[in-house]
């Protein structure tokens, strides 16, 4: 069944696009290739800063340790997308209503101090790797997006 345009959804049409361009398998074997080998490596150097950054997460944290956000991936795939979990427990149920400034401004009173630290060095994402190799997401992109 095709929809129009107007009546496709966001996660639909990208589905929809994803399927109908040139023929990429060689060039899609290629780069599911490399993401699974830097993706594997990154993991397996990364794994002692991790393990780090996870001992230090749960004695100042707790838990959960993760951030777990559906994404759509290729063809349309929903997928949960990991991340270090850099607000304190729950922020998401008092961010929800907010938007713009207010919702940028009330997230950075959220932040956590490890939360912070991670995010500067990025290490927030790291996670992120996991769902490279698992499949749901490409290094080289495109940034899945969230369902709508």
């Amino acid at each position: 069944m095709t929809l129009s345009p107007e009546t496709e959804s966001l996660a639909e049409r990208y589905a929809r696009l994803s399927r109908e361009g040139a023929d990429r398998r060689g060039i899609d074997a290629a780069l599911r290739s490399l993401d699974i080998l830097i993706s594997a490596t990154v993991l397996v150097v990364a794994l002692p800063i991790l393990a780090l950054v996870t001992i230090v997460f749960l004695a100042t944290s707790g838990t959960p340790l993760f951030y777990r956000g559906l994404r759509v991936g290729r063809y349309g795939r929903i997928f949960h997308m990991f991340k270090f979990r850099t607000l304190k427990r729950d922020a998401e149920s008092r961010l929800g209503p907010y938007y713009g400034q207010e919702l940028s401004v009330r997230t950075a009173a959220e932040v956590t101090r490890l939360g912070r630290w991670l995010r500067a060095a990025q290490l927030d994402e790291m996670p992120q790797l996991w769902n490279v190799l698992r499949g749901g997401m490409s290094i080289v992109g495109p940034r899945p997006i969230p369902p709508p």
